[in-house]
């Protein structure tokens, strides 16, 4: 019995298998038309989206990108703007700092003069000389150097060498007591430094008794202000030669400095 049951299961199993082939050829080509209907029906999607993904790209391309980037300009635009106003403002406030600062010294100036040399006075100088104490005395330095017949006025810079960086008493202008010998001096051609300000270097030769000339020499150029206006030139000292070993002997030394200056004439 159960092999009669297996035997009729295989040919029911074969009947359903029969009927799912085409037995003609109507069918056959039925089912081709599906699978062409598909297959175009595919290509046609596919054309589709890259038509869509096409017109994507050239909306972007030539609307969207040049909009975000036009933004991108305007914002920055915007922050230039901003930032040249408060710029502007820095500077108008630094303007009038400077103002009110040109005008403190011109009022006080001997008090200054007399603090920068001789230490004396300084607690009474208003605040804002107190807190620009190196920009006071660069400035009461800073003088024009041109005359109508030269663009350098050498005869200034010889003066202040002979009556004030030689002395060794430097406010004293009665004193005739000398640190050193000048045995040479350069004066090479003027730079220009900032608008109309200018630096010439000049390269001495110079021979000290001793290390005190030396140290006095470095006063008169980076700590002290001459008396005398005419006298008043602006010096860096750039580079020192000097032999700190034999110092106690006399010995001739090369010093290399920057003299600054304004010149309203050169332009």
């Amino acid at each position: 019995m159960t092999e009669n049951k297996e035997i009729l299961n295989k040919l029911i199993g074969s009947q359903e298998n029969e009927a799912l082939i085409p037995t003609s050829e109507s069918d056959w080509a039925g089912q081709k038309s599906t699978i062409t209907t598909s297959r175009i029906i595919g290509v046609r999607y596919k054309f589709y989206t890259i038509i869509l993904l096409l017109l994507i790209f050239i909306v972007w391309y030539n609307y969207i990108l040049p909009s975000y980037e036009g933004y991108e300009s305007t914002k920055i635009e915007l922050s230039d703007v901003e930032l040249e106003l408060s710029n502007f403002q820095t500077k108008k406030t630094k303007y009038e700092s400077n103002i009110w600062l040109v005008d403190t010294i011109k009022n006080v100036e001997s008090q200054i003069v007399n603090c920068v040399n001789m230490l004396e006075w300084c607690q009474e100088l208003p605040d804002i000389v107190k807190n620009n104490f190196s920009v006071v005395r660069s400035y009461l330095l800073l003088t024009e150097m041109s005359n109508n017949k030269m663009s350098l006025d050498e005869k200034k810079i010889l003066a202040n060498i002979d009556w004030f960086l030689l002395k060794r008493d430097s406010l004293s202008s009665d004193s005739a007591i000398s640190n050193w010998v000048l045995n040479k001096i350069i004066i090479w051609e003027k730079e220009e430094f900032n608008d109309n300000l200018y630096f010439v270097p000049i390269e001495l030769s110079i021979k000290f008794s001793d290390k005190d000339g030396l140290m006095s020499f470095i006063d008169n150029v980076e700590k002290k202000i001459p008396v005398q206006e005419e006298l008043r030139i602006l010096y860096k000292i750039d580079k020192i030669n000097y032999d700190i070993v034999n110092y106690d002997e006399p010995q001739e030394s090369s010093i290399f400095m920057y003299w600054y200056f304004y010149d309203d004439k050169t332009k």
